[in-house]
């Protein structure tokens, strides 16, 4: 399936002085872009031919709810030999666009709420516009590099992904929380690749799998 196409809006403004038109560019639809709906699972392997272990993220079919949003884990396991790497709480929506609540740290336990929480991507970004959140004393920059030609090792063609920056502003990437990164991610299917902290190469999709939710 490829993913969908480009939407935006352009909307009249009150015509200047000169008697010309203005127009507000509402921006891309981003929230598209990190679907969590449903069940959801993803396997990527590392272009790095030095890191042996390929990574499965998994979408935990328990969610939490915050004044209204969902929250949803998704778990980021190291397979062969399988282990829980970290779990990062995310949300995406079309209010509040993609939001990170926290994360937790899978060989130690260590849990970090983010009130407020991050944005990774608000509802809706222009080319390279930047969203900033301060919590928990540091500072994220999210920065929309714009929409981009992408490949993935699951699909013969290729995706047109959001291109998406998280920084943490330390200098390093080598150290700091694992979701921060670069991310190409698709309508539909999310992350089609991403470099976290302490890669240098990207995680590139392998397999994405989704089924919809059992009605109870």
């Amino acid at each position: 399936m490829r993913p969908g196409q480009l939407f935006s809006l352009l909307l009249p403004l009150a015509a200047v002085a000169c008697g010309g038109s203005k127009y507000a560019y509402n921006g891309q639809n981003l929230y598209d872009f990190f679907p969590l709906e449903d069940n959801r699972s993803w396997e990527y392997g590392q272009d790095d031919t030095s890191v042996a272990y390929r990574m499965s993220v998994t979408k935990n079919p328990v969610t939490t709810d915050e004044a209204g949003t969902e929250v949803v884990t998704l778990d980021y396991m190291s397979q062969d030999p399988e282990a829980l790497l970290y779990s990062v709480q995310w949300s995406s929506d079309s209010s509040d666009g993609v939001l990170i609540w926290g994360w937790t740290d899978g060989a130690t336990g260590e849990a970090h709420e983010f009130r407020p929480p991050i944005v990774f991507a608000e509802a809706q970004m222009d080319v390279d516009q930047k969203v900033k959140t301060t919590t928990n004393g540091t500072t994220y920059t999210a920065t929309f590099k714009g929409l981009e030609s992408c490949a993935n090792h699951w699909v013969r063609d290729d995706w047109e992904c959001a291109h998406i920056i998280l920084d943490d502003g330390d200098g390093d990437p080598n150290i700091g929380d694992p979701f921060v990164g670069e991310y190409w991610t698709a309508v539909d299917w999310g992350p089609s690749s991403f470099v976290p902290t302490g890669f240098t190469q990207p995680w590139v999709l392998l397999r994405a799998d989704w089924s919809p939710d059992e009605e109870e």
